[in-house]
């Protein structure tokens, strides 16, 4: 079938995004954090709940970074020790009684998202084997 500028479209092509789905990972994304925000700020203090709010937060854009992976089972083992290595910076560090800007906090959060998803593509390097498309007998 061809639209209008002749271009053919056939059904090999990826679907599009539809656009209510955004709204829908926000949600989710939302349902997630609010939890664990409350107890941890219950617990620990709204310093401490702001903190592992955005572990938890940086490990779910890893794994979104990596979302082709999400039908293995060992990227979710991943995901879990990585937020298992995280609950251990968070309860010894001594938090500051000051507020400190989130922009001063960005490369720090931008720099352990990029350490997650080399983890992961790390992993990924050495578990998944891709088949050779040629293979000679």
């Amino acid at each position: 079938m061809t639209d209008l500028f002749g271009e053919d479209k056939s059904e090999e092509q990826a679907p599009e995004v539809q656009e209510g789905s955004t709204g829908r990972i926000y949600v989710v994304f939302l349902i997630i954090l609010l939890p664990v925000y409350f107890l941890v700020r219950h617990i620990g203090g709204p310093d401490m709940a702001l903190t592992a709010t955005l572990c938890l937060a940086t490990v779910m854009i890893a794994v979104g970074i990596c979302w082709d992976l999400r039908k293995h089972i060992w990227l979710w083992a991943v995901a879990v020790l990585l937020l298992m290595l995280h609950i251990p910076l968070i309860l010894m560090l001594h938090w500051p009684h000051y507020w400190i800007p989130g922009v001063a906090l960005t490369p720090i959060g931008l720099l352990d998202l990029l350490i997650m998803v080399g983890i992961i593509r790390f992993v990924q390097k050495y578990i998944v084997r891709e088949t050779p498309d040629n293979q000679e007998d």
